[in-house]
């Protein structure tokens, strides 16, 4: 449920959402939860998307490598 919360502050680039988005970005390693998030950074462009980013680079050895690979094609990377 949350992360379809986070997805659209993100698409709005409401920026109260983007610190407990970073931190369960990084609780979560199933592109199941994923996908809307880096979804909606993929769309937004600008400092989010370099937000999300960094947030990948952060945690792409947690995540699932399935997951992994997804946000590295939603990201273009």
């Amino acid at each position: 449920m949350l992360q379809r919360w986070f997805s659209l502050g993100l698409y709005n680039n409401y920026t109260p959402v983007f610190g407990p988005c970073g931190t369960w970005v990084s609780s979560m390693g199933r592109d199941k939860y994923l996908n809307a998030i880096y979804t909606a950074c993929s769309y937004t462009g600008g400092s989010v998307y370099n937000m999300c980013v960094g947030w990948y680079n952060a945690n792409q050895y947690f995540y699932t490598k399935g997951s992994a690979y997804m946000v590295r094609e939603l990201l273009y990377l």
